[in-house]
């Protein structure tokens, strides 16, 4: 997982004589940990693996952070939305290459004519693909853009959804896992279509 981004990462903690690290990472990404830590390791930078679940970017272990000596934390797979810390937060978005979709018969599962899409950070390169294809079939998209990237949500930020609510007939949320459809859920009167990434299905879930 060395990505640009991570790299950039590097060279910054070089310049500032950084030597210790904690390592967040969302929980689907989990198994790429010992390849993280190796690749600081390979830097000259001694990684510690926070690996109790971390529900966000707003989840921030800077206490434990200090507790074990660490310079800065390295946040993976969530965006900064201004959170506050002890120390420095490095956040690394790690967001996914689109893998193909083979979804227009699933696309016929949706009911509803005006469709707001929403998904979570690491899928925001499947938005524009799924929203050509729910055009092509004749329906209408909304998308909004209220933090870093359009159409993004995070499990307790769902204004991009809020904001284009009155437009929309239902939403439609990318993702691998029902926890962005549920915030969802508990967060809107309109009825919820899940496209499931991994199963390449459409479930409403409403």
């Amino acid at each position: 997982m060395q990505t640009k981004e991570l790299k950039e990462i590097i060279e910054e903690l070089k310049n500032k004589n950084v030597k210790k690290v904690l390592i967040q990472i969302a929980e689907g990404l989990k198994p790429k940990l010992k390849e993280i830590c190796d690749f600081f390791a390979s830097n000259n930078i001694e990684a510690i693996a926070w690996v109790q679940p971390t529900y966000g970017a707003c989840d921030v272990r800077d206490d434990e952070a200090l507790r074990f000596g660490c310079e800065a934390i390295i946040h993976i797979a969530h965006a900064d939305f201004g959170v506050k810390s002890k120390v420095p937060i490095y956040y690394v978005h790690y967001i996914l290459e689109p893998k193909e979709l083979k979804i227009d018969e699933e696309l016929y599962k949706i009911k509803h004519k005006k469709i707001g899409i929403v998904t979570s950070l690491q899928y925001i390169k499947y938005v524009d693909i799924v929203e050509k294809k729910l055009k092509d079939l004749g329906f209408e998209v909304y998308k909004a853009k209220t933090l870093e990237y359009e159409a993004q949500i995070l499990g307790c930020n769902i204004s991009a959804a809020k904001v284009i609510e009155d437009k929309v007939d239902a939403f439609l949320v990318i993702s691998e896992g029902t926890f962005y459809p549920l915030a969802l859920i508990l967060n809107t009167e309109k009825p919820i279509y899940f496209l499931d990434l991994e199963k390449q299905e459409i479930k409403d879930i409403s």
